[in-house]
């Protein structure tokens, strides 16, 4: 075969001496420029600031507390037992079985919530305002759970985890 702009022809079987130079070449330095490329995009990811300290995770302020509380209050109100109320006065079964699930799963989703915030607020006694809400939210959802389980839309419970 001849090779491109040199006119000189190769014997059958001979290596290229500038071919395999470069392929050489080429084996070392690709592997280099990946893990150097790779090495800057990983640094990258890493260089985010970091997470708040613990000793902030520790003692929340007022207004994390709020946020929280309200977050929490409306997760419950707004979310949950709309998806309840809506579930129990549904007339068709089908859509009436899909909103009780979604209903019990919003519940319990909003209990979750409330129980976190609960136990969060129990380790500082500074937000003892904040306590009594909670608790009287927990109740309150508890029992929409309840309700939304065993009378108004006729669920088996026996055996049932929830």
């Amino acid at each position: 075969m001849k090779r491109a702009g040199t006119g000189r022809g190769r014997g059958h079987g001979a290596v290229d001496s500038v071919d395999l130079c470069i392929g050489i070449a080429l084996l070392v330095i690709v592997p280099f420029f990946v893990y150097i490329i790779g090495g800057f995009f990983r640094k990258e990811r890493s260089s985010e600031p970091p997470a708040a300290s613990s000793a902030k995770l520790d003692a929340p302020d007022e207004e994390l507390v709020r946020l929280r509380w309200e977050n929490a209050e409306r997760n419950y109100k707004r979310n949950a037992k709309l998806i309840l109320t809506k579930a129990i006065s549904a007339e068709d079964v089908g859509l009436r079985k899909s909103l009780q699930q979604m209903a019990t799963s919003s519940l319990k989703n909003a209990l979750a919530e409330i129980a976190a915030l609960e136990s969060e607020l129990a380790k500082h006694p500074q937000f003892s305002q904040y306590q009594q809400q909670v608790l009287a939210l927990k109740r309150e959802a508890e029992a929409d759970l309840e309700r939304s389980l065993k009378k108004n839309l006729g669920v088996d419970t026996q055996g049932r985890d929830g």
